[in-house]
């Protein structure tokens, strides 16, 4: 089982190796930095989802085939109360998704507030001027489309794009699937691990074992050609996949 999800191979921007680990950082870390283009994608991602769900309670048109039929009919009652219920049904699912994605949206927002230099709370003061004034979205956007600092600050630097940890993870299993022809398992795993793809580490463990097994049968059919005397070097293959485990910390089935 791979454990890519687990907050200490994403939460920091230095943990993250792969794919899904940059995008559980990008939405749910508040931790470093992400330059403009970082949040606008993300922005742009979680907005789309929210307007998916926030069209049919604003634009939706549950009550129009009710218009049509005079006040005094009573298929106008029924119609009013089936719109009424749809309407209903569609504002809690928009107030549902909306409380999942308002992390996200602040996660997003205070990796950018870091990458101009300022601490996390500025978003607070935004929000408080959107709730008071409308102006607050102006300074949102003001603040989010900034270029950030150039060198590091104390947030740490710019984090790298999702082309970018696309292509060097793609690089990294490129490498690893050379290593692989090569039999060079021990630096295939390495690779292999340190991207969190756990899966390819418990699958080349298994091919480890196998090819040492190989060289082994390979040796003791040499030596008995040679007639050598073997006695007491023999070892079952039950005992040697089990050291064999043990060194790569393999529990049974696994």
């Amino acid at each position: 089982m791979s454990y890519w999800w687990y907050p200490s191979n994403w939460w920091s921007p230095d943990k993250v190796t792969n794919v899904k680990a940059y995008l559980l950082y990008i939405f749910f870390s508040t931790k470093g930095r992400i330059g403009p283009w970082n949040w606008f994608v993300a922005w742009l991602f979680l907005t789309i989802i929210l307007y998916y769900f926030f069209s049919p309670v604003w634009w939706g048109n549950q009550f129009d085939r009710c218009w049509e039929m005079t006040y005094d009919n009573p298929a106008y009652d029924r119609c009013y109360e089936q719109a009424e219920s749809e309407w209903n049904n569609d504002f809690f699912k928009l107030l549902g998704v909306w409380v999942l994605l308002l992390y996200p949206y602040c996660a997003i927002s205070v990796k950018r507030f870091h990458d101009i230099g300022y601490g996390g709370e500025y978003l607070i003061w935004c929000i408080l001027g959107i709730i008071l004034i409308y102006l607050g979205i102006l300074a949102y956007f003001y603040f989010m489309l900034r270029e950030g600092q150039p060198h590091s600050n104390k947030y740490g630097t710019t984090f790298i794009s999702l082309k970018g940890i696309w292509d060097y993870e793609s690089r990294e299993i490129e490498v690893a699937a050379k290593w692989e022809v090569q039999n060079g398992y021990r630096e295939a795993i390495q690779i292999h691990r340190k991207l969190g793809r756990m899966g390819d580490v418990r699958r080349l463990e298994r091919l480890h074992i196998k090819y040492l097994w190989d060289i082994l049968v390979s040796k003791f059919s040499d030596m008995k050609a040679k007639r050598i005397d073997c006695t007491g070097l023999e070892i079952s293959t039950s005992d040697l996949n089990s050291k064999l485990a043990e060194s790569f910390n393999i529990k049974d089935g696994k």
